[in-house]
């Protein structure tokens, strides 16, 4: 029997609106969960990059400068743990640009950043382990430096001023007593040790063992992990000491100390002294006597030995030998000779152990000393 079809409209009876009613109020339920649970996750990730942008943009303005040594906080996370590190980074840089915020440029920056520290510092191959060493306030050869000393200055001041013992300054330039002229460049290590200039045949084991200093701390400080050292380098020595020549006494005909002949080179008295004093002042003026003369009772008879002019009258230049009283006896320098024949004389050891004195002699006084020219 065919379809009939009629214009009667669909009655509506109270069981269909109650169906209807149901399934609207289930359906804008579920579309509302969706909403809640997608505004959610939403505003957890915006909080999530708002955190780790304010994080990277305080790093940036309090974080050390990179040419510092040290590792900052981020670098020292990128080393312990650096997948996660690089993972976050890269999901900042996600979230950043989906949300478009301001801050994406420096979020991009950071990311850049910790890439290439990973890139870096896990591989082995590409670094070179520095040895451990003593705490030196992470000083190394590129703190060397190079001080004119000004008029007044002495060894012990220079030292002083920049936190060394007086020892470093005085092997470091060769100096042998505490006077320094105004003017004279000296080097100046950043830490106490010497100041060496590397020599043919060098090689960081000798010079650590001539110098009774740590190979390691040698290599570390010069950053020769790589390169090595080379001749004429300049490189320093931490803790370095250089070494002590012991007098031997050869008994001789001569009455010298080593040998029979005079030897030169270095001032062979104990500082303080007034042999000391004398042969540090002679060499300053260019007339440096020998280093084996003995106490001062013997200069003179072995300055003669040693061919060096002695005799009666006193000369700008000379010491001047007090004929001995006792065993050790006294030597001092003829700064200046007046026209009245007076004689200007600075020696060491008369008002006090170590203290340079002047004294001016008359022409009469002088005339009871000798002189070695």
């Amino acid at each position: 029997m065919p379809t009939v079809i009629t214009d009667r409209p669909i009655v509506k009876t109270a069981t269909n609106v109650t169906e209807d009613l149901n399934r609207k109020v289930k359906r804008s339920l579920f579309r509302s969960k969706r909403r809640v649970v997608r505004y959610g996750l939403l505003a957890s990730n915006i909080l999530l990059v708002i955190g780790i942008v304010g994080f990277i943009v305080s790093t940036r303005n309090t974080a050390p400068s990179s040419d510092s040594p040290v590792l900052n906080l981020t670098q020292e996370k990128a080393i312990s743990d650096p997948l996660d590190t690089l993972s976050g980074a890269d999901i900042a840089v996600n979230i950043a640009e989906l949300v478009r915020m301001d801050q994406v440029t420096a979020v991009r920056n950071n990311a850049d950043t910790v890439n290439l520290q990973l890139d870096v510092i896990p591989n082995d191959s590409q670094v070179v382990a520095k040895p451990q060493i003593v705490q030196t306030d992470l000083k190394s050869i590129k703190d060397l430096k190079e001080y004119v000393a000004l008029e007044g200055d002495t060894v012990e001041s220079i030292a002083s001023k920049f936190g060394l013992s007086a020892e470093s300054v005085r092997w470091s330039n060769d100096l042998s007593g505490n006077t320094v002229a105004a003017g004279t460049k000296l080097k100046i290590p950043p830490v106490n040790g010497l100041v060496y200039e590397v020599k043919n045949g060098d090689t960081v084991a000798k010079i650590a063992q001539k110098f009774s200093a740590d190979e390691a701390a040698i290599i570390a400080f010069n950053d020769a992990e790589i390169t090595g050292i080379v001749e004429g380098q300049r490189i320093v020595i931490p803790d370095g000491k250089v070494p002590v020549t012991v007098a031997r006494s050869v008994p001789t005909f001569s009455g010298f100390r080593f040998g029979t002949s005079a030897i030169y080179g270095y001032n062979g008295y104990d500082y303080g002294y007034c042999t000391w004093y004398a042969a540090n002042r002679r060499a300053e003026m260019g007339k440096p006597v020998p280093a084996n003369l003995g106490n001062a009772s013997t200069w003179k008879v072995l300055a003669q030995r040693a061919g060096i002019p002695v005799g009666n009258s006193p000369a700008a230049g000379a010491v001047i030998w007090t004929p001995p009283r006792d065993y050790y006896g006294h030597v001092g320098i003829v700064e200046e000779v007046y026209p009245d024949g007076s004689v200007l004389v600075s020696e060491m050891n008369v008002v006090g152990w170590g203290v340079r004195s002047t004294k001016i002699l008359t022409a009469a006084q002088a005339a009871g000393y000798s002189y070695i020219y």
